[in-house]
C-alpha cells in the first residue's frame, strides 16, 4: 500500500504489539481512498490523505494513540484544544457525550 501525505508511526505500548515499530506499522494516507474500511495492507491504518494531515497537525511527537474498535461516533471524546475552541454537547447518548469540534477525523 504506497503511503502518501504523512505517516505516524506507531511503537506499540501493549506487551502483544511491541513489535509494531519494528513491522512499520503505521496510520497513514492512502491514494485508493475508496478502500478505505476493507483490509488492503500488512497491519497499518489507512486514512484519506485530509483526514491524516489533520490528525498529524493535532497531535505531536511522542503522543499516545489508542487505536479503538468502532465508530468515533459512539465514542466521547475530550474537546480539542487549541485551534478548535470546545464547544457545547450537541447530543446525548445514554449519559454519554458528543461533542463536535473542528472537522472530523
Amino acid at each position: 500500500d504506497p503511503i502518501v501525505s504523512r505517516i505516524i508511526w506507531l511503537k506499540g505500548m501493549e506487551k502483544k504489539n511491541r513489535n509494531a515499530y519494528r513491522r512499520y506499522i503505521y496510520i497513514h494516507g492512502t491514494p485508493e481512498e475508496w478502500r478505505i474500511g476493507s483490509p488492503a495492507s500488512y497491519g497499518c491504518i489507512r486514512m484519506k490523505s485530509r483526514h491524516i494531515i489533520d490528525l498529524y497537525r493535532r497531535i505531536g511527537g511522542g503522543a499516545e494513540v489508542k487505536v479503538i474498535r468502532g465508530s468515533l461516533y459512539r465514542t466521547p471524546v475530550a474537546p480539542p484544544q487549541g485551534e478548535y475552541a470546545a464547544r457545547e454537547p450537541v447530543q446525548s447518548r445514554r449519559d454519554r457525550k458528543v461533542f463536535r469540534a473542528g472537522p472530523s477525523i
